[in-house]
């Protein structure tokens, strides 16, 4: 029987699922869209760290592969293939917009 002060180690918490989920999409939009590597790994980065996990990331021209450890230790990984659509400045725009009201909050 596990107790709070116990946690239960052998499953991924509900909110590295959550932040995984978070970011396998924002990732897939980001690059999708055409952002810059540097400006996928800040913002990545920038939104785990205001989850409290932390994230590893390896971008090809259309995957995005991501390992988030979360407090326990824990790593969970993700992928997300994109096809590459049409360069959209306001959309990268919008998208980094998001990951600071995430980090601001």
């Amino acid at each position: 029987m596990k107790t709070a002060e116990q946690p239960d180690h052998t499953t991924t918490d509900h909110r590295t699922i959550m932040v995984r989920d978070l970011l396998t999409d924002y990732a897939g939009w980001l690059l999708g869209c055409g952002a810059t590597c540097i400006r996928l790994e800040k913002n990545i980065k920038r939104i785990a760290a205001a989850y409290g996990q932390q994230v590893e990331i390896t971008i090809s021209p259309h995957h995005v592969h991501l390992y988030i450890v979360d407090r326990h230790e824990r790593t969970v990984f993700t992928s997300i293939a994109t096809a590459k659509g049409a360069t959209s400045f306001d959309t990268i725009t919008r998208l980094s917009t998001l990951s600071w009201r995430i980090a601001d909050t």
